[in-house]
């Protein structure tokens, strides 16, 4: 193990590189050897720090935390022509997550989604699985899933590229690809590539 680095270690050293505050370099030598160190830091003071914080929150993704685009996922069938929302594809993601080791589960819906459902009757299974809300109306489930994401540093299930909001938000456009995981569903089938490699436990 090399040279411990406290905080005040770590920040002294940052304002001797004289960093600018819109860049987002840090230097990699020494992010290698605090990210094998991390029981002697102030984890929490790091990761409100401007200059690095986002390493660490993207270092410290939650293993068994995740949020589901509801409204995305539901209307994600493969094939399917009157492109209705189904609750069971919700469901089949849920439970193929948990499968995958995921525990704390939720899932964002837009509230107009409610009333375009095709098959109601799965709700309350899937109610007893994950933790599901509505957004609420007239208001973007967009906003609700990567401020989730921002505060919570899960992964987020999705295959919306999120690119108006890219544009109005930077750390969407900086940051949220990191977390953002798509997906494909064939009938009964869930693929999702493998979690693992965005999965950095603590």
């Amino acid at each position: 193990m090399g040279t411990e680095y406290t905080v005040d270690t770590f920040l002294d050293y940052m304002k001797t590189l004289k960093i600018p505050k819109t860049t987002q370099f840090i230097h990699s030598d020494l992010l290698e050897n605090i990210s094998t160190n991390m029981e002697v830091l102030d984890t929490d003071e790091l990761t409100e720090n401007k200059y690095f914080g986002e390493y660490f929150r993207k270092k410290s993704i939650k293993s068994q935390m995740i949020v589901i685009d509801g409204s995305n996922v539901a209307y994600a069938s493969v094939g399917e022509t009157k492109k209705r929302p189904l609750v069971k594809n919700i469901l089949l993601m849920v439970k193929h997550l948990q499968k995958e080791g995921f525990t704390d589960i939720s899932v964002f819906t837009d509230a107009a989604t409610q009333h375009r459902f095709g098959d109601e009757e799965h709700m309350s299974e899937l109610k007893k699985l994950c933790k599901f809300q509505y957004t609420p109306g007239k208001e973007a489930a967009d906003k609700f899933l990567y401020t989730y994401v921002r505060q919570n540093g899960c992964l987020l299930i999705t295959n919306d590229q999120f690119n108006d909001w890219k544009l109005k938000d930077s750390w969407v456009a900086h940051h949220l690809n990191h977390y953002r995981c798509t997906f494909i569903i064939n009938e009964d089938t869930v693929v999702l590539p493998d979690l693992s490699e965005k999965i950095k436990s603590k």
